[in-house]
């Protein structure tokens, strides 16, 4: 058979080991090999490998066979593990051995994860020779496969061989009655009676049975005493079950019995109980040598534990009034810090107090700045989805859109004749028109959501088509901006221009009907909200003087406080100088903003940047 030979290293013995991918096929496992499967542990490897395939760092070490076949010296497990997975081919160091160097190196392959104990007893009596000067003793079998020497050696190979020579009496019985557990045959009955105790104890009772030759009435006692002990795992730096087992082994097998084990299972019940009063994580504050407090999480469980063992004394073991002690002094340890940092709190001088207070509300502000401060946006509407928006529904759109009236006509400005045209595109047919983008905006609205446009007459119309095409109500509200300080009419047959529409239209809902804040509106301006917004057009310092149609911020803090709820979401599309953010952050609104225009963004920035916020207004 032609192997995938990767490399060969001849050793200084003259041995030669090569490094070859075989056929899972062309293995076969060692007869004597004492693992008696690790089902979960097979599992997963065997995933790694149908996902990794075969890991080139953990090659298995083969000997030649015969027929074409390899035995498997190390590795037994990765063989089962690739057989589940699938895999076609393995990686193996193939070496020539004889059958002693093959049983040793089964035992040393398996150091880094040992037998299991009841494995390497039958790895000790199963490959023993005993009696003849040939062969394999147990203590070199026991030093393969532990990595002991000498008399630990020695001693651990006299009791793992007679439970092993034990349990292959059992298996060899297993080919004859009905079971290894036949109540008939006493060996067997030992091993029933043991497999009722806790599986921590198997090995000190094995060992001890071995030792003690007792008879199954003695055996069954024992396990009996034992159940009514068993020291869970966390209580063995207390009771060492070893120690314990032992004595009240010896107390269950003597002529007159002391219950020993009552008294134990006493001790455990008090400690266990004990335990779950007190936390694996509790908050304890605690000073350095210097009087500055820290706060951790102390596990009272492991302090509990770590205590009991200072209760023991030889064969004196605490009453159970002293273990409820060693859990009471540490609830009263807790407390004790606890106390001292509430007198250390005391005793801070009000500047101190006065500088955390005033960190925790930086932090506050912080938060509120970074939750209140409006987000703009520099593009085209039309380029936009929600998503871009921060994917969230708006409780209302509140615009001052393109009116389309740059025409080259003519009006007045601070009492002299000016142009009609603005200082931005905003003619037909160039700047975008309503058909365009209320349907856009529109489906950013929230069920319930209110759309608010200034406007005049000659694009209200539009206004009201493009909503109801939309599928928003436009019948439900009207309103203007009566604007006293209007410039004069140059002809004398038109009447003066002293207002503009505010066109709303609103969202349906089924299930709640728009916001109204009238409330507030009362609050903050002490008259009832009224369908004429009687409010100069903008002069003096709150003239910008670089966008031609800004709009009066009063005007847009009573439209947002009507209709943004307080935390709402509000949106303006055609920012322009701004005076929707600026009035949405001065209120306590979240607003997003849009302009196109990259001069009119950059100064919009600005001036939104240094508006107040709400909380900055209210203080004055």
């Amino acid at each position: 058979m032609q192997l995938d030979l990767l490399l060969t290293i001849e050793k200084e013995t003259g041995v030669e080991n090569q490094l070859c991918w075989i056929p899972v096929d062309k293995l076969v496992p060692h007869p004597r090999n004492p693992r008696r499967g690790q089902p979960d542990k097979l599992e997963s490897i065997a995933q790694s490998m149908k996902e990794e395939g075969y890991r080139l760092e953990k090659p298995m070490l083969v000997r030649p066979y015969t027929d074409g076949n390899y035995q498997i010296i190390g590795g037994h497990t990765r063989y089962q593990a690739a057989k589940m997975a699938g895999l076609e081919k393995v990686l193996c160091v193939v070496e020539k051995m004889d059958n002693d160097t093959a049983i040793l190196r089964i035992g040393q392959d398996n150091l880094n994860d040992p037998f299991s104990w009841f494995s390497q007893c039958i790895y000790v009596a199963q490959n023993s020779v005993k009696g003849s000067k040939t062969g394999l003793s147990r203590t070199a079998l026991i030093t393969a496969s532990t990595g002991k020497e000498g008399k630990a050696a020695e001693s651990e190979s006299v009791i793992k061989g007679n439970v092993g020579e034990f349990l292959l009496w059992c298996e060899e019985q297993s080919r004859h009655v009905s079971g290894l557990l036949n109540p008939e045959v006493n060996l067997t009955r030992h091993i029933y009676a043991i497999q009722k105790a806790p599986d921590r104890y198997w090995q000190q009772l094995t060992e001890l049975l071995i030792e003690k030759e007792w008879s199954v009435k003695q055996t069954e006692a024992i396990v009996a005493a034992i159940k009514e002990v068993d020291i869970p795992p966390q209580l063995h730096s207390f009771l060492n079950p070893e120690y314990w087992v032992k004595k009240v082994i010896s107390d269950a097998t003597s002529d007159n019995p002391q219950g020993l084990q009552k008294k134990v299972a006493l001790w455990v019940g008090s400690a266990v109980e004990n335990l779950e009063t007190l936390s694996t994580e509790q908050g304890v504050w605690q000073f350095d040598d210097s009087g500055n407090p820290s706060f951790e999480l102390i596990n009272l469980q492991d302090k509990f534990l770590s205590k009991l063992p200072e209760l023991v004394n030889g064969d004196q073991v605490p009453s159970k009034k002293k273990i409820d002690q060693v859990s009471q002094s540490i609830t009263d340890w807790v407390e004790a810090c606890n106390q001292k940092y509430k007198k250390w709190q005391k005793a801070q001088s009000s500047k101190e107090e006065s500088a955390r207070q005033q960190r925790e509300e930086n932090e506050r502000i912080k938060a509120l700045r970074v939750k209140y401060a409006p987000t703009g946006i520099d593009a085209d509407l039309r380029s936009l989805t929600l998503a871009d928006l921060g994917g969230k529904q708006f409780d209302a759109i509140i615009t001052d859109p393109p009116y389309l009236l740059s025409n080259n006509g003519f009006t007045v400005r601070s009492g002299k004749e000016a142009s009609v045209n603005k200082n931005f595109d905003d003619t037909e047919g160039s700047a975008i028109s309503p058909e365009e983008w209320v349907p856009l905006v529109s489906q950013w609205l929230k069920p319930g959501g209110v759309l608010v446009a200034t406007c005049t007459l000659h694009i209200y119309h539009r206004l009201i088509e493009s909503a109801e095409a939309a599928g928003l109500e436009t019948t439900r509200e009207q309103a203007i901006w009566l604007k006293p300080n209007s410039p004069p009419q140059l002809s004398p047959t038109l009447l003066q221009p002293d207002f503009e529409y505010i066109f709303l239209a609103f969202k349906p809902d089924d299930h709640c009907y728009h916001y109204f804040g009238y409330d507030e509106y009362r609050k903050n301006w002490g008259d009832q909200p009224s369908r004429t917004f009687i409010i100069p057009q903008c002069g003096g310092d709150e003239r910008l003087h670089w966008h031609d149609t800004q709009k009066p911020l009063e005007l847009f803090e009573k439209l947002i406080t009507l209709y943004v709820p307080p935390d709402g979401l509000v949106l303006d599309p055609f920012s322009g100088s701004g005076t929707t953010a600026v009035a949405a952050k001065k209120l306590g609104r979240i607003a997003y903003w849009i302009e196109k225009d990259p001069g009119h963004y950059a100064k919009s920035e600005h001036r939104i940047e240094t508006a107040p916020f709400s909380w900055e207004v209210a203080n004055g």
